[in-house]
């Protein structure tokens, strides 16, 4: 259940009154008692399952983002007065104090972005009273899905340690602060490895199934009550105190007095249970030593941390009572040879997590200080490296997609995420730094790809990567051919593309990400009123777009956000996965918004090797018209634009009678192939015929032994034909075009069809068609615009 209003006693007849969400005035009559409620509370619960306040025990919960107001009252003339409440980190937090003076002190709490503890000191009469409130989130569980989230990033950097082959060193200092540090790291892999049911299922087989022994005792009895005949294997050295007997007939026999006797029984006390026995206590030694560090003064509550070390140490005790392990003896040694620790159930278990807490020092993350110590932690931030973590363990879990090992090198203002340097594995995933792991990939036979995840890469227009500003969006994928070794490489070959993802702990649906006013007509003064009351940034719905547009090579950009929504489809800007925009709903713990995500990821991964895609042919054309400086051409002041000056351009020959007939309907054509007995010497075609981008026709006029003259116009390429001589007469009788061709000796000829014809200067070509053209007048030729852009302009 939960509340609207709550009053909580301070003592001496004072109240603490608080009111979240605007949910009322704040008023001590109308509160009444409530059975959920501690003795002397009192509250208003709420309508639903959506009310500001919250009761866990005796723990005050409000909802992070959410604004509360508080009055202080008192019917009993108490003095009361209240201090700046201390939280983790500053600008995370609104804490206005709105009474004036002489007046019971009353303000407007919210904290933002961050979860865990807060205290608030209250001082009545000069008597300090704390009172300890909990900031919980609504868009991730914190008692399921935060627990899950850093359990999650524990779990992580316990696989890095034993994958990466954990260096045996450890660092030790006699700084007590970092002696702090070590112990709260060493604590948090602890809790990830209790905070398990594995620990619990571990404990239950070594109850079961423990280890034992069979032990022999050796002690000396009389020989009449042997209960084994052993001693007869061995009378020389098992039997003592013989003695001489009479028996009838005078004959003397010797028979021992005491016997050595072997008896055998099954014993627990061996080397594995010991050392089961000797890691939970290294456990409860921790935790107890973690409760002592974090142990709070001057009658404050204790820390969320220490009460979590207090109750893991209990639960430890209570492990080291069972008879199994009460009973062992000390441990002398790790038996680290013994094939029951490294392989049987359960105790292979302890054995790793003893391991794992050893080497918690040789894992350096400066990152951890933002999200782990102190009482409340930045959510938002956590949510952002546990993104990381998440999108590094989802592409090392798709199928042809393999970590490369010796990451060393930085790349683009980006150091290696992982980097083992003096027997210390540094984990670089830190605010304001960029980090880079890299993948390969390869998908069946065809050529592979190299996969490069970025942590906060920024992109400079220096760089030739941002049309405009700086960008840097929180995760980037750099997707390019293994046959390239680098991104530049890459790059200037235009096969290198982008993934962006950014993520927005703020928002909890898709309409917050995206806006669900974007059409709305109600008018501006509704859209100023709900931006003002969401907690996310107006221009956060346009950023992603804003990837797409302004970085270039990007392929897609996509919010990753803890939503309470089914993951949506993101979208397509055309037929296929890329280019595309959209968004994935992404919660610690929950195991379909991460396989939503893989199979995304994934299918961009093949997608992306597939090198006959709309996308990869749009990527291609796009490289092509823009690799190149566009060209300027003039005369006497007149400029004319060349998309590309390595674009080809067909000249052909026409009659100046017939030029403006051609420029008119948008074609023209030319002689392609000659018949058989035409000549010894008829002449052969060679034209590059690889019209794209920028390809122009340009027609040129002029008799043998005259200037030859560009005719004053040029179109735009649509499309070239090779047809019969047949053929082009039907296609022009199609059209009522009443010129046919002439010649009896061509067989075959190409038909240019063109658009967008415009005037041109007017360009002496002699020399250039005396250099490129292979066949007669009546065969057209190619050139570039290089070639001529160099040509004269006649006079």
């Amino acid at each position: 259940m939960t509340f609207d209003r709550l009053s909580i006693p301070l003592g001496s007849g004072a109240v603490w009154l608080i009111s979240g969400g605007g949910t009322g005035p704040l008023d001590p009559e109308e509160a009444g008692s409530h059975a959920l409620l501690p003795e002397g509370w009192r509250g208003v619960a709420s309508a639903g399952e959506d009310g500001s306040i919250a009761v866990k025990g005796d723990q005050i919960r409000l909802l992070e983002g959410v604004l509360y107001e508080w009055i202080v009252w008192s019917d009993s003339g108490t003095a009361v007065t209240v201090h700046e409440p201390h939280f983790s980190l500053s600008g995370a937090s609104e804490w206005v104090l709105t009474g004036l003076k002489g007046e019971l002190p009353r303000g407007r709490l919210r904290l933002i972005n961050f979860l865990g503890l807060a205290d608030i000191p209250f001082e009545l009469q000069g008597r300090k009273v704390p009172l300890r409130v909990e900031f919980i989130s609504r868009k991730i569980g914190y008692d399921d899905e935060y627990r899950a989230m850093t359990e999650d990033i524990a779990q992580f950097c316990s696989q890095l340690l034993l994958k990466w082959n954990t260096p045996t060193g450890l660092r030790f200092s006699p700084d007590p602060e970092e002696r702090k540090r070590m112990k709260l790291e060493q604590f948090l892999f602890l809790r990830h490895f209790l905070g398990d049911r594995r620990f619990e299922a571990a404990l239950e087989v070594i109850r079961n199934r423990p280890h034992s022994e069979l032990v022999q005792q050796r002690h000396w009895g009389a020989a009449d009550a042997a209960t084994s005949p052993d001693f007869l294997s061995s009378p020389g050295t098992m039997t003592r105190d013989w003695r001489s007997f009479s028996r009838s007939g005078g004959a003397t026999v010797r028979l021992p007095g005491e016997v050595l006797e072997v008896t055998k029984r099954e014993s627990h006390d061996t080397a594995p249970n010991r050392f089961v026995r000797f890691a939970l206590e290294q456990f409860d030694l921790l935790c107890r030593e973690v409760a002592d560090l974090l142990d709070t003064k001057d009658g404050a509550p204790p820390s969320q941390a220490s009460l979590e070390a207090a109750e893991m140490s209990r639960r430890l005790r209570a492990a080291l009572s069972m008879p199994l392990l009460s009973h062992c003896g000390r441990l002398t040694r790790v038996p680290f040879e013994s094939q029951v620790l490294q392989k049987r159930e359960g105790y292979r278990d302890i054995l790793r997590a003893w391991v794992l807490l050893q080497s918690a020092s040789s894992l350096n993350w400066d990152g951890r200080s933002e999200c782990y110590l102190g009482t409340s932690r930045n959510v938002d931030l956590l949510y952002e490296y546990w993104i990381f973590l998440t999108l590094h363990r989802i592409l090392d879990s798709i199928e042809g997609l393999e970590l490369l090992p010796g990451q060393d090198s930085p790349e683009n203002g980006c150091e290696p995420f992982l980097k083992q340097t003096a027997g210390e594995l540094d984990l670089n995933l830190e605010k304001g730094k960029g980090s880079l792991v890299r993948f390969s990939y390869r998908a069946g036979e065809e050529d592979g790809m190299f996969v490069h995840l970025y942590y906060e890469r920024k992109f400079y227009p220096s760089g030739g990567y941002s049309w405009s500003g700086k960008f840097q969006p929180d995760y980037t994928l750099v997707m390019f051919p293994v046959r390239l070794k680098t991104e530049k490489e890459a790059a200037q070959e235009g096969k290198l593309s982008f993934l962006h993802f950014d993520a927005k702990y703020r928002a909890e649906k898709l309409t917050d990400v995206f806006g669900d006013w974007i059409n709305d007509d109600e008018g501006e003064d509704e859209l100023a009123a709900e931006t003002k009351e969401r907690l996310y940034q107006p221009d956060d719905l346009l950023k992603m777009h804003t990837y797409n547009d302004a970085i270039r090579r990007t392929a897609g950009s996509y919010v990753l956000y803890p939503g309470v929504e089914h993951n949506p489809q993101p979208k397509e800007k055309f037929q296929e996965i890329l280019p595309g925009v959209g968004a994935f709903v992404l919660k610690p713990g929950n195991g379909e918004c991460e396989a939503a995500l893989q199979d995304f990821m994934t299918r961009v991964m093949k997608h992306h090797c597939d090198r006959f895609t709309q996308f990869r042919y749009l990527a291609d054309m796009t490289h092509e018209a823009t690799r190149e400086s566009p060209g300027k051409v003039g005369e006497s002041g007149a400029e004319y634009t060349v998309a590309r000056r390595n674009a080809p351009c067909v000249m052909q020959w026409l009659k100046k009678e017939d030029s403006e007939t051609f420029r008119k309907h948008g074609f023209a054509y030319c002689h392609a192939v000659y018949r058989e007995d035409s000549g010894r010497n008829r002449p052969k075609l060679q034209l590059d015929l690889a019209t794209g981008i920028g390809s122009e026709f340009i027609p040129f006029g002029g008799g043998r032994g005259t200037t030859r003259a560009s005719l004053g116009w040029r179109a735009r390429i649509a499309g070239v034909n090779f047809l019969t001589k047949e053929r082009l007469e039907e296609w022009l009788e199609q059209r009522g075009i009443e010129k046919r061709p002439s010649r009896q000796d061509v067989t075959h000829y190409l038909l240019f069809e063109f658009e967008d014809a415009s005037d041109l200067a007017r360009f002496d070509v002699t020399e250039l068609a005396k250099q490129k053209q292979s066949g007669s007048d009546y065969m057209a030729f190619t050139c570039r615009w290089e070639d001529l852009m160099a040509c004269p302009v006649p006079s």
